[in-house]
């Protein structure tokens, strides 16, 4: 306990103004190089100080609390694209004064990174995709194909989650949804604000489309600085995905980690990276 409570006291609360709103970022670490990392559906940047007590030597981290999310105040009716978080990454790079960075995301932040990645002005010098979403992730796709008009229009039915969660729970009985997405749903219904967070989501993830085409030609110019880690317990990425991946891009870095997604960042995954770092500084 006493660990955690050293790590929040060092870590920095920050803002950037944007026409959207303002954007809270986490300030972490005291290392020399740049490492600006982008969280997951309903986390905050703050998640990623589980890794500060092995990374914080050797990173200062950025980590923003994306719209709608932790600490950052957003319009309710503004838009987020992955050129307003280009142009964050801009933003957060002439803060710092620095051109030579590492950039990484977890999880959504992973899918939203691949997306904005060709109209980042300044690309990083590393990329670090955390079981990212896009690469097969359940359910996904099905959803991708929702057209924008659709996913506000049903935002009817999400004020009416009672029948939602009962439709859930028919599929869930016969088989036709996971456990895993049945209790995911199920946490996101429960509450007003929950509700509200998962449509807007929902209704930005329209402006960072990802695909195998445009996930190669995104990453082609950096790819032989791009790892890839995967949990091999993790229910939202198929390794078949992953595989069908890695073979369209050769010099892709692909390591297994034996964690699955709500773990993903722990121990496993800071220690394998602290040794990457002292193996290979020059990486």
């Amino acid at each position: 306990m006493s660990g955690r409570l050293h790590i929040l006291q060092d870590a920095r609360s920050c803002w950037l103004h944007m026409p959207g709103g303002r954007i809270h970022y986490w300030r972490m670490g005291d290392g020399p190089r740049l490492l600006i990392l982008l969280h997951g559906f309903a986390d905050s940047g703050l998640i990623f100080e589980r890794l500060v007590p092995m990374l914080g030597h050797h990173y200062t981290v950025l980590a923003p609390d994306l719209p709608w999310h932790g600490q950052t105040h957003w319009q309710a009716r503004a838009t987020w694209s992955a050129r307003q978080l280009a142009e964050l990454i801009s933003d957060l790079l002439a803060r710092e004064q620095v051109r030579h960075y590492e950039l990484g995301g977890f999880s959504m932040g992973g899918r939203m990174l691949m997306s904005a990645l060709p109209l980042i002005e300044v690309k990083p010098i590393r990329l670090w995709l955390l079981a990212p979403d896009g690469l097969g992730t359940r359910w996904v796709a099905l959803l991708d194909h929702v057209p924008l008009w659709l996913r506000q229009w049903l935002k009817w039915c999400m004020d009416r989650p009672v029948a939602l969660l009962a439709l859930a729970r028919l599929l869930h009985q016969v088989g036709l949804l996971d456990r895993w997405t049945w209790t995911f749903l199920r946490y996101q219904f429960h509450t007003e604000p929950r509700r509200r967070r998962l449509h807007a989501t929902w209704c930005a993830l329209a402006h960072f489309p990802v695909g195998w085409r445009w996930i190669a030609a995104a990453l082609q110019p950096i790819v032989r600085r791009t790892t890839l880690v995967v949990g091999q317990y993790d229910p939202l990425v198929s390794p078949r995905a992953v595989g069908r991946f890695a073979h369209r891009l050769p010099a892709l870095e692909v390591v297994w980690l034996p964690v699955g997604h709500d773990d993903f960042l722990g121990p496993a995954l800071g220690q394998w990276w602290r040794t990457r770092l002292e193996s290979y500084p020059q990486l």
